[in-house]
């Protein structure tokens, strides 16, 4: 018992001092050997209905600086639990706004401190740069996350305990180290619409095209109206059918991805086709890969024949004129027959 109240004693000495050096513990899950905290990346998409890309995120621990009553961290003081510091991204549903990984348990054992002493000791965990285009996309990443381990020790017999975790990169209190991003992506939308008067609104009118990725793990997914989106399996070649109202998307698009979505030549069946974006006339619905933009494209398809039935009501006037005399002609013979 007196162990015990001893230990209070203690640890709430050390709250008090660490309040007032403004740093506030994180509690994690406690084990045999000391605490665990998850490395976890939290991804907020701009388009719920893109796909993150399927790549690895890996991670360094260093010991970080000492500063006034912090102490710099020490070998084997925070590790990742089975040395694994890579999360693999899986997000493989639409229509959700965050996606969370996670797959990496950091601890701190009491082993590591059993001759370093009580006392607070810093650590950066470090995301490592990317120099590849799967990336591109990610923006506002997290990229470097402090983490303190604070260490007591029992006044009876001087063993060092991990009491705590804490991850103060942003001044949050925390149970977990999120690197956090954003995934920003475009799109590329096709409207089809079909005018005059031997227009065919209920015609299915084929489109094909594809998409030239920046990275090979880049993802993609399409909708037409309001149907959910679904993935594309293959990026090189994309077909779909639209009617008249009809709208294809293409999502997932990063400003160094190329895409291009073309009608098949109706000329044959009498159609004129006009493409437009913003009202403006173009060649073609695509994207370029230096274009960061939301593009919308109107196709539309006009067939306008004049009809015989227009020409009888152009010639009808004429028509009428002329039974007109010939009525006139027969009333006027037959009165000078009868003189």
């Amino acid at each position: 018992m007196k162990h015990y109240g001893k230990l209070t004693a203690a640890a709430a000495a050390g709250f008090m001092a660490l309040s007032a050096m403004g740093v506030a513990p994180v509690f994690a899950a406690e084990t045999d050997t000391g605490f665990e905290v998850d490395v976890k990346k939290t991804v907020t998409k701009n388009d719920t209905s893109a796909l993150v890309p399927n790549v690895t995120f890996n991670y360094t621990i260093t010991n970080g600086d000492a500063s006034g009553a912090i102490k710099a961290g020490i070998n084997g003081g925070l590790v990742a639990k089975n040395n694994d510091l890579a999360l693999e991204t899986n997000d493989d549903a639409v229509g959700k706004s965050t996606t969370t990984y996670t797959g990496i348990t950091l601890e701190a054992p009491n082993s590591a401190y059993t001759s370093a002493g009580p006392g607070v000791y810093h650590y950066v965990v470090n995301e490592t740069a990317h120099a590849t285009d799967d990336y591109d996309g990610f923006t506002g990443t997290t990229t470097s996350i402090n983490v303190y381990v604070f260490v007591e020790q029992d006044p009876a017999t001087k063993a060092n305990t991990v009491t705590s975790i804490s991850a103060t990169s942003d001044g949050e209190t925390k149970t977990d180290v999120d690197f956090a991003a954003n995934y920003d992506t475009y799109t590329l939308a096709v409207t089809k619409e079909v005018t005059g008067n031997m227009g065919d609104k209920d015609r299915d009118f084929t489109f094909t095209g594809g998409v030239t990725a920046s990275g090979a793990h880049d993802r993609f997914t399409a909708n037409k109206g309001t149907a959910v989106a679904t993935t594309i399996t293959d990026k090189s070649t994309i077909s779909t059918n639209l009617k008249h109202g009809e709208t294809y998307t293409l999502h997932g698009l990063s400003a160094k991805d190329a895409a291009n979505l073309a009608e098949n030549d109706y000329t044959s069946d009498s159609y004129t086709t006009i493409i437009k974006k913003d009202d403006a006339v173009v060649e073609s619905a695509a994207k370029t890969a230096s274009d960061a933009n939301n593009l919308a494209y109107t196709v539309t398809n006009n067939k306008q024949v004049t009809t015989p039935t227009g020409i009888l009501m152009t010639a009808a006037p004429y028509a009428g004129l002329v039974a007109l005399g010939g009525i006139f002609a027969g009333l006027f013979f037959r009165r000078k027959r009868e003189d």
